[in-house]
């Protein structure tokens, strides 16, 4: 795809977006990846110099900024993978439902310039993100990125509905993370009436099999652009499941990737006991 306006004529070719809903295992995959050397990605220091805006004088010119931001903020944190939600929802808001209906020139020109940025700043020819909100916007992404390909990873619903609970419930920093499933999603679940009778355990679970279903939308632009992974077969082949999303994203593996692949555990398991304990008291 062409970036409306650049100078240079670069192209934003085949970005990769991993969807899935929170707690799925979206993050673990995204780091895997971004460590491979044609990718690139947004991190800490690059929202800090605001790449993902439209400046007034440098417009999105802000390689510079980014690279100062890199000697200035050394730390490890600081450019470590982030999902950049403040990039997306400017025009893609918080777990709106997105169809080509709603696109927009505008939206092509934006992203098409930010992620080129993204990928500048790296000196690698890819992007990749990740993002949960992404489950709900499959299908302006394909409208805005007609080559992009959508990797889904889906984990067992009592796992994530049981591994938010937890996190809400004793980490209170987390909350704002999850507001918007609570106030985007969770009323298209049924009537308040309904909602109100439902353990907040089981809101999550039926909150995950939307953002499934809304995520699997992408199965429609075909095998070549959408791969669908379970977490627990990742965390039980993760070298045979990386190098077959390796070969999906067109990208080959290399020693160094293979040897930074690291030990992956199953996170299920923690789970099971606080699911059952809950699993008397949901609503039928």
């Amino acid at each position: 795809m062409l970036i409306a306006g650049a100078k240079d004529n670069k192209k934003v070719t085949k970005p990769i977006f991993i969807v899935g809903a929170p707690r799925s295992g979206t993050t673990l995959l995204y780091q895997i990846l971004c460590n491979h050397r044609d990718l690139s990605f947004f991190t800490h220091n690059m929202l800090r110099a605001g790449v993902y805006r439209r400046g007034r004088i440098l417009g999105y010119r802000k390689e510079l900024l980014a690279r100062i931001q890199n000697l200035v903020h050394r730390d490890e944190p600081s450019r470590l993978p982030q999902e950049a939600p403040e990039c997306w929802s400017d025009y893609l808001g918080v777990y709106d439902y997105l169809t080509e209906s709603d696109y927009t020139e505008e939206m092509v020109y934006h992203y098409s310039r930010v992620i080129a940025q993204v990928q500048d700043i790296f000196r690698r020819p890819r992007f990749v993100n990740k993002n949960p909100q992404h489950c709900t916007r499959v299908r302006i992404l394909n409208r805005i990125f007609p080559d992009a390909k959508f990797i889904h990873i889906i984990r067992d619903g009592a796992a994530v509905a049981s591994s938010i609970l937890y996190l809400c419930s004793n980490f209170p920093s987390t909350n704002s993370y999850f507001s918007g499933i609570r106030e985007k999603i969770f009323p298209l679940l049924g009537d308040k009436g309904y909602l109100e009778i439902l353990p907040e355990i089981q809101c999550y679970k039926l909150a995950r099999d939307m953002l499934v279903s809304k995520a699997r939308e992408a199965k429609t632009f075909g095998s070549d652009r959408y791969y669908e992974i379970s977490y627990e077969d990742l965390v039980s082949e993760p070298r045979q499941k990386i190098n077959e999303i390796l070969d999906f994203c067109e990208l080959r593996s290399y020693q160094d990737f293979e040897d930074r692949l690291p030990e992956i555990r199953n996170g299920n398991v923690k789970w099971e006991n606080m699911w059952k304990e809950k699993k008397n008291s949901l609503v039928p």
